[in-house]
């Protein structure tokens, strides 16, 4: 059931009716967010999604009566399934209106955050997420800064791995340094001709699903090495925007992303994109990584980024 008291009126009205889907309808809906392309409605049966809550309560640990957190917006999966796990699990859910900066203000066995909530939150202060027994994480990676500051913490946390196609994540990795995704019960994984992941999923029954995931397999689990339809070919070399971003998170604390744009010499060179009217980091610091040809030729600043309604930013060139 849904806190009242500590709840959104929005996130009330939504949940009920996400409750009323629940009781009258023999499939739910979830609309992915646009990022990689033209928003669309996915649907489940009910009960493969009560095995995708079964699931995500039994790897957590998290039982009945369990106070749960959740400040995602109700339309996209994240959020919808942190509902429908509180209908089917009998959870006290506390659902805020989605923001950047959740208020936490109880002790709450279980929460999901977005990477993007939980950079506010650690800057702002440690003490809200340490009153929280556990979190998982999605909706992006996590910068390598706030992975440091994460290791220092009370709270258990978790990035899921996973997407609208797979109603949510089929693999975790503890939010540690050097730790590697690995699959859920029931989830096997495999890889495509171009390095990319593929999933199979027989705990839900759902059909293989090929991503654009580029990974790498580690010690029975993998890494995420980034999206093949952002790969830049920069002198031969196959560049992937996500680990340079990773390397650039210790001294870019602006929004920003990593793109590229044609080059005579290179075929295409690496930019950065920063959101802003002038740059709070200096080129001399990026000089010290030694990124070598991943080093971003040019930089680029914009005033303001194009986001999705979920709050992931649109990479353009």
């Amino acid at each position: 059931m849904i806190n009242e008291a500590l709840s959104g009126s929005d996130m009330i009205l939504a949940y009920a009716e996400i409750e009323r889907e629940w009781n009258e309808s023999e499939f739910i809906s979830f609309q992915t967010s646009g990022s990689t392309g033209a928003p669309k409605e996915i649907t489940f049966t009910k009960e493969q999604v009560k095995l995708s809550a079964q699931r995500t309560g039994t790897f957590f640990n998290v039982n009945n009566n369990a106070e749960v957190f959740c400040a995602l917006p109700p339309i996209y999966v994240a959020g919808k399934m942190m509902a429908l796990r509180a209908i089917i699990l009998e959870w006290n859910l506390t659902w805020q209106s989605p923001s950047t900066s959740p208020a936490i203000q109880k002790h709450y066995d279980f929460a999901v955050f977005t990477s993007q909530q939980v950079s506010h939150m650690l800057k702002a202060s440690s003490f809200a997420l340490n009153t929280i027994q556990k979190v998982l994480l999605g909706g992006g990676p996590l910068s390598q800064s706030t992975t440091a500051l994460l290791e220092n913490i009370s709270t258990t946390v978790f990035e899921g791995y996973g997407m609208t196609e797979t109603l949510t994540h089929v693999a975790m990795r503890k939010v540690e340094e050097n730790s590697f995704f690995r699959a859920l019960n029931g989830v096997q994984f495999s890889q495509g001709e171009k390095g990319n992941l593929i999933i199979e999923d027989s705990w839900l029954k759902l059909p293989s699903f090929e991503t654009t995931d580029v990974v790498e397999f580690i010690n029975e689990g993998f890494v995420v090495k980034g999206r093949l339809d952002q790969v830049i070919i920069s002198g031969g070399v196959k560049l992937f925007p996500e680990e340079i971003e990773s390397m650039l998170s210790t001294i870019v604390f602006q929004p920003y992303y990593i793109s590229s744009l044609p080059d005579e010499v290179l075929g295409q060179k690496v930019v950065l994109y920063v959101e802003g009217e002038t740059q709070d980091f200096q080129i001399e610091k990026i000089n010290q990584l030694n990124l070598g040809i991943r080093k971003p030729r040019e930089i680029i600043l914009k005033p303001k980024f194009n986001r999705t309604a979920s709050g992931k930013i649109i990479r353009e060139s």
